[in-house]
């Protein structure tokens, strides 16, 4: 039987700093902060419950529990207070950064899976838990439940107790009530006794699936008149788009996959209800070359669900085209096709480089967002792209938004110009945190099929 408290935040908004970190959220918020809670409550309000005292005596002799959270994203709310300039005139200046944490869910879970209250404590931890209104020194309103199972909602990250854990918690330990009250007399304040313990994350098995594949054709592009402005890409990936539809169309054989490469139904201009073939710029391909914002290479993504004849087949058209192509006229330029091996189809570093799995991804390319805020601040730019990014089922922890690129290499969003229709879409570079490693390759945003909002792994981020 499992002893669950089922900490209840209704504005899903959890408020509390680190007390290492006053700029780092204290999340997940750690057994500690909990004990802190429910201490904090029996003395103020339960002074007198010797069986309210006996519950957190019976609490502090059991293992530290294991802590489920719901996703979440980690914002910073300035603080400003106001500054005298002498006479009537009054500034204000930053004062310090709140950290808070949204969750996608209200309830935050600790669960001793091996403990069993006592039945003569019953009532009295039901009434600590209901007079508990906060969790720790925090500013989000609390509701504390308790139950006897442990049942983990779809959406939780789970901690586990775990020695060889690479995670660190706050935890309670044998002593923390007596420790607590030497605390208090040498008048150390608010911090309560701790011990730090070693946690590990739960690895789901249904991890997040790219709905573009792994694997994908790319070629090597030179041009002898220079390079196009990175304006001009998404219409040259447009111009290749409808290059392989006019050679599908030549050959009956090839006719099945206007659909793939096109994206709308047969003979209708109405969308596909999947995905389709991504046309992607690519500014590195695996050369000596670094990349310095110029076009240097073409990748053909298929969806990650295509059929293995469609794609077996599509690799056939492909080869065709560029064996048929080579050479291509773009605005005032001319473009080479390099075929990186004897077998063109074979991935051109596009696994390595794009589809490893990391905790943390910023653009190669910007983000076309599909809708742009109707007051252009950081804030409203990251909570746009949280939205784009939920719509194939990711929630980062943590989004940054810039004009500038977090990569060395890429190129400024303001360069880039890319339009849906008549209408001009707002670019940014991001990067992007998760609680966990995601496996790409990640493409977000407005016309990821002609190259927008692609992601690369960082190497040297924290597994």
């Amino acid at each position: 039987m499992a002893l669950t408290i089922n900490v209840r935040i209704p504005s899903k908004v959890f408020y509390g700093c680190d007390h290492t970190n006053l700029k780092d959220s204290d999340w997940p918020p750690p057994p500690a902060r909990l004990f802190s809670a429910l201490i904090n409550t029996c003395m103020v309000h339960l002074p007198d419950d010797g069986d309210a005292l006996d519950c957190l005596k019976w609490l502090q002799m059991q293992e530290n529990p294991t802590v489920a959270v719901p996703h979440h994203h980690e914002y910073f709310l300035p603080t400003f207070e106001p500054v005298n300039l002498g006479g009537s005139d009054v500034s204000t200046r930053k004062s310090s950064d709140n950290p808070f944490v949204t969750m996608r869910s209200e309830t935050i879970m600790y669960a001793w899976e091996n403990a069993t209250l006592p039945e003569h404590l019953k009532q009295s931890w039901n009434r600590l838990l209901a007079l508990t209104p906060y969790l720790g020194r925090s500013k989000s309103l609390a509701e504390f439940t308790s139950t006897e199972s442990f049942d983990i909602p779809e959406g939780y990250n789970v901690y586990n107790l775990d020695p060889d854990g690479d995670i660190v918690f706050r935890g309670i330990y044998p002593q923390s009530l007596i420790d607590l009250q030497q605390h208090f007399a040498k008048g150390y304040g608010r911090i309560i006794p701790y011990r730090l313990f070693q946690y590990a994350l739960q690895v789901e098995n249904d991890q997040w699936e790219s709905p573009f594949s792994s694997e994908a054709a790319t070629v090597r592009l030179t041009c002898s008149d220079g390079d196009i402005c990175p304006s001009e890409r998404w219409r040259m990936m447009d111009d290749i788009r409808k290059s392989l539809m006019g050679y599908a169309n030549s050959n009956s054989v090839f006719r099945t996959l206007i659909p793939l490469i096109s994206g709308h139904d047969p003979g209708t201009s109405a969308p596909m209800s999947g995905n389709h073939l991504a046309i992607v710029p690519l500014d590195y391909v695996g050369t000596s070359d670094h990349a310095d914002g110029s076009l240097k290479g073409i990748a053909f993504v298929l969806p990650s669900d295509t059929e293995y004849l469609l794609r077996s087949r599509f690799e056939r058209l492909l080869t065709g085209w560029i064996e048929k192509t080579k050479t291509f006229g773009f605005r005032a330029s001319t473009w080479q096709i390099d075929l990186p091996e004897l077998k063109p189809i074979l991935s051109l570093r596009w696994d390595e480089l794009y589809c490893r799995s990391s905790r943390v991804w910023a653009t190669a390319s910007p983000v076309a967002l599909s809708r742009t805020p109707k007051k252009i601040s950081r804030e409203a730019l990251e909570g746009t792209l949280m939205k784009e990014l939920a719509k194939d089922d990711l929630y980062p922890n943590r989004v940054e938004v810039d004009s500038s690129p977090f990569l060395r290499g890429a190129t400024q969003a303001r360069k880039y110009h890319f339009f849906r229709g008549n209408r001009r879409k707002y670019m940014v570079h991001a990067r992007i945190t998760f609680d966990k490693p995601v496996q790409g390759p990640i493409m977000a945003g407005c016309g990821v099929h002609l190259g927008t909002g692609l992601f690369l792994p960082i190497k040297g981020a924290k597994q």
